[in-house]
């Protein structure tokens, strides 16, 4: 039985048919710059980026990191891993739109500054989407929005995580 279960997710997930293959690459590697804003703080600088092995043409997974530094905490930066589905369409011969559901773990550090603060690890999920734009046929560009939710001391927090970067294709 568990044999079947695996022969039947890999049919569905890993053998795509032969000509959609070719119209989506088998991995992106994003590279970018986010901005991350709450009521009460943003933050100014910051490096995002992230791997997706698309499943199907409209399915891929995500594994995403980021790094924000500035005054997201106090002067505390706030590093993120997360991982999770991602859904995307074409919007045109030129045009993606993709949506993703991230889940994983968030660290908040004091780096230098010691007074009093310290680094704490919790759950972290991030909740968005995009649109990847192709100009040419080899480099995408790609704007994305998300809701980031950490859960530092107890209590829930929410950011608007923009990103703004390059997406370069990878296998066919």
């Amino acid at each position: 039985m568990k044999r079947t279960v695996c022969l039947a997710v890999y049919l569905l997930l890993w053998s795509p048919a032969a000509g959609l293959a070719q119209e989506r690459p088998a991995a992106e590697v994003y590279v970018g710059f986010p901005l991350l804003f709450r009521e009460t703080s943003s933050q100014l600088f910051g490096v995002h980026g992230d791997i997706t092995v698309n499943a199907r043409q409209w399915l891929g997974v995500t594994g995403d990191v980021s790094l924000h530094v500035g005054e997201v905490f106090a002067e505390k930066s706030l590093f993120t891993g997360l991982a999770g589905p991602v859904l995307s369409a074409n919007a045109g011969s030129r045009l993606r739109v993709f949506g993703h559901a991230l889940f994983g773990v968030a660290n908040s550090g004091c780096g230098e500054f010691n007074n009093g603060c310290r680094s704490d690890t919790v759950y972290s999920n991030a909740l968005g989407g995009g649109l990847q734009v192709r100009p040419g046929n080899r480099w995408v560009f790609r704007v994305s929005a998300a809701d980031l939710t950490t859960n530092f001391g107890g209590n829930n927090q929410h950011y608007l995580r923009l990103s703004f970067g390059v997406v370069l294709p990878i296998g066919e």
